[in-house]
């Protein structure tokens, strides 16, 4: 939820109207995002999968053992992640949406 929020805030920002020569700009080029897999010496899960190889997808990123479509193996994790990548996803496609529709 936090991920679409910034990503909706970014998108919308604006210059105040008072602020001379800038007022309505929209400064924000997008975000910087974070890396592919995580750093296990950062203490901080800012990648897409873990240092184990396992996507923040809600499957692989859990306790139990298991395999990925391509045979794979996936979990191990010390607790079970969550699904991050389908919410980033999701809030990526709106933004596409709306720059497409900017295109003539």
């Amino acid at each position: 939820q936090m991920y679409t929020q910034a990503v909706n805030w970014y998108l919308n920002a604006q210059v105040s109207g008072s602020v001379p020569g800038v007022g309505g700009v929209k400064p924000y080029v997008g975000l910087r995002w974070w890396a592919y897999i995580d750093a296990s010496n950062e203490g901080a899960n800012w990648g897409l999968v873990t240092p184990l190889d396992n996507a923040y997808d809600g499957k692989e990123a859990v306790m139990a053992a298991g395999t990925d479509p391509w045979g794979y193996k996936t979990g191990g994790e010390a607790a079970n992640y969550g699904d991050f990548i389908s919410v980033a996803k999701a809030a990526n496609f709106v933004i596409l949406q709306f720059l497409l529709l900017l295109v003539p």
